[in-house]
This record gives C-alpha cells, sequence and structure tokens, in this order.
C-alpha cells in the first residue's frame, strides 16, 4: 500500500505541474519517478519493457530541471567533485524521491558516492 500512496501522490503532484498533458502521460511519469531509483541497473530494461506493453503509444516528454541542474553542478564544482551525467542523474533521482516519500534510505558500496549525492 505504501508503494501505491506514493505513485498517487506523484501523480498528483505531476497533475498540478503537468495540467496540459494527457492522464496517460502523468501515470507513467509518476510510475517511472517512484520506480526507477528503486531498481538495479538490471531490473531498469525489464521495468521499462512492462511499462511500454501498458503505455504503448504514450512517450514521456523530457522534465527540464534547469535551475536544480545548475545548482548541482555549481556544487559539484565548489566541492571540487566531476559533474558526470549519471552522478546528475542520481541526484534528480533522490530529489524526486524525496518529494513523494517521507523517508528513504540510500545504500550501495563503499566510496560509490552515497555521501555526495545526499
Amino acid at each position: 500500500m505504501r508503494a501505491l500512496k506514493a505513485i498517487l501522490t506523484a501523480a498528483g503532484n505531476l497533475k498540478r505541474i503537468m495540467i496540459d498533458d494527457k492522464e496517460d502521460v502523468v501515470c507513467l511519469r509518476a510510475l517511472m519517478d517512484v520506480n526507477i531509483p528503486k531498481f538495479t541497473v538490471n531490473d531498469v530494461p525489464l521495468f521499462s519493457s512492462i511499462t511500454s506493453d501498458l503505455f504503448p503509444s504514450t512517450k514521456l516528454p523530457k522534465i527540464d530541471y534547469g535551475k536544480l541542474r545548475e545548482s548541482f553542478i555549481s556544487y559539484c564544482i565548489s566541492k571540487k567533485l566531476q559533474p558526470e551525467e549519471g552522478f546528475l542523474s542520481k541526484c534528480i533521482q533522490l530529489y524526486d524521491t524525496v518529494n513523494v516519500r517521507h523517508g528513504l534510505m540510500v545504500v550501495g558500496a563503499a566510496f560509490s558516492g552515497k555521501s555526495k549525492v545526499t
């Protein structure tokens, strides 16, 4: 039930932002935003395959994180980190996750960037 609540919360937040988009786009975006950060690299293609079967003709528009992305890059530069695409993507996924969940845990191998993302 918690997973369903997170998806519904995300869909509600997105619907307020994406006023002109169809509901299938909003639902697919909510499913992606809530679930992709939890999956391993091997699980993402399987999940994408399942969602493409459920939403066959739906194409997601690219989200413009403009100022948020610029803030991440400037923070990386100030801390002498390399603002690589994978790292920035994980920062954005963490941001999206925090917006729909009450608590979370960041796990991973030593020196994988957990403390720098948070």
